[in-house]
């Protein structure tokens, strides 16, 4: 009998097994009636060959991994047919095959309905409406935590640029900025200006290995620019504005959270008509029979 090792080989050199690129898609439990190559593993009528195994094979991986992950997919295959053969014999198919068919009637009846919406809603939002609505609305659209304007740099701790950066960094002029762009792009490892847009303050807190307390709600309510070394790397921050968690979301925020809803809005519109029409349709046609009391 040949150890996995030496089909693993075999395999390897025949189908390219080992290339990047190759498919990994698996077989199902019962793969073997389109299967082509040397049989691996039999349990009961289901057949394992080397293509079954060849298309489960992620590319790139070494010899040694390549056999971890053959004895590895051969074992979870037989385990998967041992109790598959074993359980069709002791379980209620006919209980399993009905559920199945609701699944797949569920299934296409969500995919027609979803093609249908896509296809049939407006999905163009003029921004006086987008306006309107965050007027009306403006309390649904709370922060879940702060928001920042501001510049971040991390620079290492001995360039040359870092005393111009310390400098610059917290300057509001035009010139400042203009230089501190060119510095920053030359020789900072990162340089995130965002002094004209908001951003959740968790992505600049997570990028300074620095341990604010309560999750910096001290530090926002009266932010002073940062200039700390850590590990050989210099961390400059400057915080311009901040909104703080519960506040009403400034428009540019709020905008494409009410596009969403707008159109979600559209959607669940279009659908209820799509149904409306779809069973008058059928009524109308005598296709409908309820035998029962519905109620009013």
């Amino acid at each position: 009998m040949p150890n996995v090792s030496d089909i693993i080989k075999k395999a390897a050199i025949i189908a390219g097994i080992l290339c990047a690129g190759v498919s990994h898609t698996g077989c199902s439990p019962h793969s073997g009636n389109n299967s082509s190559g040397r049989l691996l593993a039999k349990v009961g009528n289901a057949r394992l060959h080397t293509s079954d195994l060849e298309n489960a094979m992620p590319g790139g991986l070494c010899e040694a991994d390549s056999i971890k992950f053959a004895r590895a997919f051969i074992r979870k295959w037989i385990d998967e047919n041992l109790v598959s053969e074993i359980a069709a014999s002791e379980i209620d198919m006919a209980g399993i095959e009905q559920m199945v068919d609701e699944y797949r009637r569920q299934l296409v009846m969500w995919e027609y309905r979803r093609q249908m919406a896509d296809s049939h809603t407006d999905m163009s939002i003029p921004e006086d409406s987008i306006e309107g609505y965050y007027t009306s609305h403006s309390q649904d659209f709370k922060l879940s935590s702060p928001i920042v304007k501001g510049i971040y740099l991390k620079v290492a701790e001995d360039s040359s640029d870092l005393p111009s950066l310390r400098k610059l960094y917290t300057s509001h002029k035009d010139e400042d900025m203009d230089r501190l762009e060119k510095l920053a792009l030359s020789s900072a490892l990162h340089f995130d200006y965002f002094r004209d847009t908001w951003i959740n303050w968790t992505q600049v807190e997570s990028r300074l290995p620095y341990e604010f307390a309560d999750g910096g709600q001290s530090y926002l309510r009266k932010p002073v620019p940062l200039d700390f070394t850590d590990n050989g790397y210099t961390y400059l921050l400057s915080i311009d504005s901040v909104m703080p968690a519960e506040s009403i979301m400034p428009y540019e925020t709020a905008r494409p959270l009410i596009v969403d809803r707008i159109i979600n809005t559209r959607r669940m519109e279009y659908d209820n008509d799509l149904r409306k029409l779809l069973y008058d349709a059928a009524d109308s046609r005598g296709e409908i029979e309820i035998l029962c009391d519905m109620g009013s």
